[in-house]
């Protein structure tokens, strides 16, 4: 598996224009291009249609392009999320293994439909909850797709010390 050092990293809705139009031009490793919270309900619809293209210029600069997803309607988000040029999904509040397979189930039938090599598209969930940290393990090992895993103290505003 390809590992991916990403030192800086840009988060944006995808449905603001001029964040996307800019964001290949800050000089970050990572882009991720967001679908869940920060795009408000009754714009969740308009934004999917922006990920194709959003991907497409974001890209430019050569970051990694993520999107990041939640749970609900992860059919049609996947979707439209899952282009070529993506490099992964994040997938935010996991709690279960059978949510990162129904998604890598998805993942595959897209990239065969779209012509993008298989297992291509990476998985990044996240982890949010106490249920997810119990299940923590398996959902780390539910998929050959996971490159990366979630940050739990984030979610609690946990602070480590040294």
């Amino acid at each position: 598996m390809e590992i991916r050092i990403e030192r800086s990293s840009l988060i944006m809705p995808v449905n603001v224009s001029r964040f996307v139009e800019r964001a290949w031009t800050r000089g970050v490793e990572q882009i991720t291009l967001v679908l869940e919270d920060s795009v408000a309900p009754n714009q969740k619809e308009d934004a999917r249609k922006l990920v194709k293209e959003a991907i497409g210029i974001a890209a430019r600069g050569g970051a990694s392009i993520s999107v990041r997803i939640n749970k609900d309607n992860i059919e049609k988000v996947l979707k439209a999320s899952i282009w070529p040029g993506l490099y992964g999904i994040l997938m935010t509040k996991v709690e279960s293994v059978e949510e990162v397979q129904l998604a890598d189930k998805f993942i595959g039938d897209l990239e065969r439909e779209r012509g993008i090599g298989k297992g291509t598209i990476k998985i990044k969930p996240l982890i949010e909850s106490a249920i997810g940290v119990w299940n923590a393990f398996s959902i780390a090992t539910a998929s050959e797709r996971i490159c990366q895993f979630g940050d739990v103290a984030a979610g609690h505003n946990s602070r480590f010390r040294n």
